[in-house]
């Protein structure tokens, strides 16, 4: 069943500032990313049921990210001017 509207944006809203939390301190607690995304502890745990499951949602968006930007690139670039900055990109969200 598709999500309502508020729904998949209140889960799009956690994903970032997640995203950017845990980037900024790999410690910080799910209610603390819940405030900053001004939705409450319910809905981030309706949408993500733990810590685990929500860092790997945070994951699997940036791998995502990385996969749907190739195409781009490779419309853009020439082929290895594409891939170095692919891999360099790569690199940063490693670090």
């Amino acid at each position: 069943m598709p999500q309502r509207s508020d729904a998949q944006q209140n889960r799009a809203r956690i994903l970032t500032i997640a995203r950017d939390v845990l980037t900024e301190d790999g410690d910080a607690s799910l209610n603390s990313i819940a405030k900053r995304a001004g939705v409450g502890p319910g809905t981030l745990y309706r949408h993500f049921p733990n810590r685990e499951a929500l860092v790997l949602e945070v994951f699997r968006a940036e791998v995502q990210k990385l996969v749907d930007w190739a195409p781009e690139l490779l419309r853009t670039e020439p082929p290895l001017v594409a891939l170095r900055r692919w891999f360099e990109r790569l690199a940063a969200q490693i670090v």
